[in-house]
């Protein structure tokens, strides 16, 4: 199921990611479009007023008369056009006139414009078969603006003309509609960031304007503070032959539309997936899932010594209820076999555990009648009825320790050779010979090593007696900083023939696992071992 989702998520959210770069794209083309738009409709404004404005000087120019009647027929004429506030000519057989319909454009005002102007480098007009030039810029008359239009023109006979004329932006927005949607303000803009005509804005607030012009040939978009502190996406496009050019602003809305979109395309199928999911893992948990995980948990338990059966159900699924029975089966055999296997087994431990307690009878009773022998010929005889009679003790007494409880047991080895000790020292007491014992190890010997190490001990000790000068032997047991522990015979004289441990001792101690090292002048033995 995780593999049909996963992809099909995945591919879902491809999708919107593509739909909403779409819409994106979509959104910026439309916006570049506008912009263009609102360039293209102000060109060909211009270019309506340009042909005006030469029709207009033409016709003044046509007008005979002197000075006064160039002044009464521009008067007359500009008055007629309705959003033409003044006109200032410099006709080409020498007349001047100035008409103004507003008190801020003066004459003074006009010529001055005439003169910047006539400096400046012009553009042909494409519908005058005549050499006549153009040009247009924002002009200020006080608080109010204007847009004047300059146009000279050269006659046949090498004599021209020029004029200047103020016409009122408002035109542009009367003849044009700019207006956009909720999302735009655009405006015919002129350098230093002043607006000519807005649309979607009131004229004098001035808050949706970028914080930094950004003119450039062409068009741009970027993103930008407006005055008003927020951030908004800008376009602008530069209206061909002039200084003016159009700037808009867009809002985030249709992008937060299209966000909006985007998340829902992705919503929606992962919601939905999401669901089939889970549905379908709830299905598989109480139809599959619940029964694998009891027969998991009943096999886990079995592998811990619990016998559990799996469970069992109507609802189960015909496959797994097969192998549930078939486990439950199973484990019903075992049971049973290993019942069989435990009585087995107690009844083995039994047989052990009584043959070992006959076994330790049996060397107590030898052990008995030897000192018992031992004691009815006295000291006249040698120590070779000690000496057996010691190692028939250390088997009986290893015997005895290790089924202290019933069960066997690791042996003491502080009991096991003090015993033995001192049943070797009452032993061999009377021929005025004393046996010194040091036993510090508390450690542990299973049986069949404690045996050997208690054989090396009667053999040791029996072995220093022999010298002729012998009194006393030590014994020493003590635990060593590597862990292993050292017993340690010495006597009080010298050694009949050699400090060499006996092959026997060397035997013992390969059955005890240990290691003889060398000893000092009188000592029998020095063995390290392992507990």
């Amino acid at each position: 199921m995780i593999l049909i989702v996963i992809p099909i998520a995945g591919l879902s959210v491809v999708f919107a990611f593509g739909n909403y770069q779409s819409i994106l794209t979509s959104i910026e083309n439309e916006r570049g479009q506008a912009v263009s738009d609102f360039a293209v409709r102000t060109d060909v404004w211009v270019t309506s007023v340009l042909r005006t404005v030469f029709i207009l000087t033409e016709s003044i120019q046509a007008q005979p008369g002197g000075a006064i009647d160039c002044y009464a027929v521009a008067a007359q004429l500009l008055y007629k056009m309705e959003g033409y506030n003044a006109i200032a000519i410099n006709n080409a057989d020498g007349r001047s006139c100035f008409s103004s319909r507003t008190a801020s454009i003066t004459q003074d005002l006009a010529l001055r414009v005439l003169a910047e102007y006539r400096e400046k480098p012009h553009v042909r007009l494409p519908f005058s078969p005549l050499e006549v030039e153009a040009d247009y810029g924002p002009v200020r008359a006080g608080n109010e603006r204007h847009l004047a239009v300059y146009e000279r023109s050269v006659l046949e006979n090498g004599s021209q003309w020029e004029s200047v004329t103020f016409v009122d932006p408002s035109l542009l927005d009367r003849f044009f509609e700019l207006g956009s949607g909720k999302s735009m303000i655009v405006a015919l803009m002129s350098p230093g960031l002043i607006p000519m005509a807005v649309r979607g804005a009131r004229e004098e607030d001035m808050s949706w304007l970028p914080q930094a012009e950004n003119i450039v040939a062409g068009s741009a978009h970027w993103r930008a503070s407006a005055q008003d502190g927020k951030e908004y996406n800008y376009t602008t496009e530069a209206i061909s032959n002039s200084d003016l050019y159009i700037l808009a602003r867009f809002d985030d809305k249709p992008r937060a539309d299209a966000w909006f979109r985007f998340v829902m395309l992705v919503s929606l199928p992962v919601l939905m997936l999401a669901a089939l999911f889970a549905s379908y893992a709830h299905f598989v948990r109480t139809g599959i899932t619940r029964w694998i995980s009891g027969i998991e948990q009943a096999a886990r338990a079995r592998a811990h010594g619990k016998a559990e059966l799996a469970p069992v159900g109507e609802k189960m699924p015909a496959d797994i209820r097969s192998v549930a029975l078939a486990f439950n089966d199973m484990i019903d055999e075992s049971i049973k076999r290993e019942s069989a296997l435990s009585q087995s087994l107690a009844s083995n431990r039994f047989l052990n555990r009584e043959l070992h307690h006959r076994l330790k009878n049996s060397l107590q009773v030898i052990q008995s009648y030897m000192s018992l022998s031992r004691r009815q010929q006295g000291s006249r005889t040698d120590t070779s009825l000690a000496e057996m009679e010691a190692k028939v003790l250390v088997l009986s007494v290893a015997y005895r320790l290790a089924l202290t409880d019933n069960h066997m047991q690791p042996v003491p080895l502080k009991p096991f050779t003090e015993e033995i000790i001192l049943t070797l020292a009452s032993a061999l007491n009377e021929s005025g010979r004393s046996i010194e014992a040091k036993i510090t190890s508390d450690a542990g010997l299973a049986v069949d090593r404690a045996i050997p190490l208690g054989l090396v001990l009667v053999d040791a000790i029996m072995t220093g007696f022999k010298g002729a000068d012998t009194q006393s032997v030590s014994i020493s047991l003590e635990a060593m900083e590597d862990g292993r522990v050292e017993l340690q015979a010495v006597i009080d004289g010298t050694l009949p023939d050699s400090q060499q441990p006996s092959r026997i001792l060397k035997g013992l101690a390969g059955q005890l696992q240990g290691e003889i090292v060398p000893t000092a002048p009188g000592g029998v033995i020095r063995l390290r071992f392992h507990c």
